[in-house]
């Protein structure tokens, strides 16, 4: 397709966070069909000019064109790779007639808009939020919220906490990896024996450590 240059109405420049937003108006009688060119040129990437603007091409989407009451509309989309103070100069050249030139670019839209995840229907939204980020944001805060102090399913549907036992199964002791286990059948007998020996050898002892009185003496 062969580039194309018109004079035309640099109507308004937008930007949000990601790119800049730009309008064109192309007024009066279109005599030598460039409405036409225009037309079949959307809906792809271009290289854009503008001739004073001194920044030199520029890749741009030029997502939409359509004819209005006021004449044909056209509006493209230009990337963070248009620095700061190239897009001041765009900026500043805005509100008046201009001389525009473009021509197809060796880029598909998918390249263009590499690693970006918020394009649809030609429309920016700054605020809107991925999936995978509303996923991030809802795993950081719950990690804020201590475990113990997570509802647990049965709490959050009844709306209060779940009646503690009154007794709860002996433990044995912590490894130190993971939560505690509970003691089998068999390991409560054998504590029960073991601490029923200990008490008895305890017994003991303490008899044979009792002092002897004078009216157990024999003499």
């Amino acid at each position: 397709m062969k580039p194309i240059t018109l004079n035309i109405d640099f109507t308004e420049m937008k930007k949000n966070s990601k790119h800049q937003v730009m309008k064109f108006t192309f007024k009066g009688e279109d005599t030598e069909g460039k409405g036409e060119l225009l037309y079949r040129m959307s809906g792809s990437i271009v290289v854009m000019a503008l001739e004073g603007c001194g920044i030199g091409n520029f890749n741009g989407d030029f997502f939409e064109h359509k004819k209005t009451h006021q004449g044909f509309v056209s509006q493209f989309r230009i990337r963070g790779d248009v620095n700061d103070a190239a897009a001041g100069k765009i900026y500043s050249m805005s509100g008046r007639t201009v001389q525009l030139s473009l021509q197809p670019a060796q880029m598909s839209i998918d390249e263009f808009y590499e690693g970006d995840h918020n394009i649809e229907d030609g429309e920016d939204d700054e605020d809107q939020m991925t999936i995978d980020e509303a996923g991030e944001v809802e795993e950081q805060a719950g990690e804020q919220v201590p475990k113990e102090q997570q509802e647990t399913p049965q709490e959050s549907a009844e709306g209060h906490e779940q009646p503690q036992e009154e007794a709860k199964p002996e433990e044995a002791p912590s490894t130190g990896k993971g939560r505690s286990r509970r003691l089998t059948k068999k390991e409560k007998e054998e504590q029960a024996k073991a601490e029923a020996e200990a008490a008895a050898q305890a017994e003991a002892e303490a008899k044979e450590e009792q002092p002897v009185s004078d009216d157990d003496l024999p003499f």
